[in-house]
């Protein structure tokens, strides 16, 4: 079977651009205060839906508790993954770690050699079998904790008064229905004088209405080429929940871009503050 050449194939989710050299301090800076209010301060007053702010309580309670999922600084996970290359699927292992808001890296362990995709603080690369590396786009950078437990970021806004938190309702959603919450974070003026990096953290996520459990996290990656309009229809989808250390943990994750199902995780380990540092996400 001849696998993949071309990075852009390895996974949708990754879409490989670069920006120029001049942005690239700001942008690190951007990511490593994620969740900041000093950086987040509101340009105005946030919108913050009293339901949603209600809802996202319950649905921390079902995840373990506030106090458990604020508690959590990093993770690591194994199982199996398979990749949509080329019409065909590949399967091999994967681990994943993440620490913090912007550290997260997955090592897939491919029948053609190990691929690796590294984000830190802003800047990410995708590192091929062959030795080489591809840099990842920055605004996909930003949504990395969302592709294993997007739980982290529902408990990071509801403390972060500078998030925006809207009440979507109940929408339908496949063959039956969710409910909806969108999230994004507020850059200030200073750093995000137009408001586009602000609106690029905008995500929409689907949960549960008894359970609370996240089902689906959706968002919209760039892209360069200007055919397509402005971007990606990104979806990561989340299911068969287990307990791992008093934390409800999605074992089964798929994600699809623009409809196209791109790779899918069945996980069998997952611990949690087993002290990941800052080498572990080194590219």
């Amino acid at each position: 079977m001849t696998l993949a050449s071309s990075p852009r194939q390895f996974s949708g989710r990754f879409i490989i651009h670069s920006r120029p050299a001049s942005l690239r301090p700001f942008l690190a800076a951007v990511c490593c205060c994620l969740f900041s209010s000093s950086v987040f301060a509101a340009q105005g007053t946030p919108q913050r839906d009293a339901t949603a702010l209600s809802f996202l309580k319950q649905v921390l309670t079902a995840a373990g508790g506030s106090s458990v999922v604020g508690g959590i600084t990093d993770f690591t996970a194994s199982g199996s993954i398979t990749y949509s290359w080329a019409g065909a699927s590949v399967q091999g292992n994967a681990t994943i770690k993440s620490r913090g808001a912007g550290q997260f890296r997955i090592d897939s362990q491919m029948p053609g050699g190990t691929w690796s995709m590294i984000v830190s603080n802003g800047a990410g690369v995708l590192n091929l079998p062959d030795g080489t590396g591809s840099a990842i786009a920055y605004l996909n950078t930003l949504n990395v904790g969302n592709l294993t437990l997007p739980i982290i970021r529902i408990y990071a806004a509801t403390q972060d008064t500078s998030a925006t938190v809207i009440d979507d309702g109940i929408v339908p959603l496949g063959s039956g229905q969710a409910h909806q919450i969108t999230i994004q974070q507020n850059l200030s003026s200073t750093v995000d004088p137009t408001g586009q990096f602000s609106r690029d953290t905008k995500r929409d996520y689907f949960f549960d209405p008894s359970s609370f459990l996240i089902l689906q996290v959706q968002d919209t990656d760039p892209s360069n080429n200007a055919a397509v309009n402005w971007g990606f229809q990104h979806v990561v989808g989340f299911s068969n929940y287990q307990l791992s250390n008093g934390i409800s943990v999605p074992l089964s994750i798929s994600e699809s871009v623009n409809g196209q199902s791109t790779w899918s995780l069945g996980l069998t380990s997952v611990t949690f503050n087993s002290g990941l540092i800052d080498s572990d996400f080194q590219f």
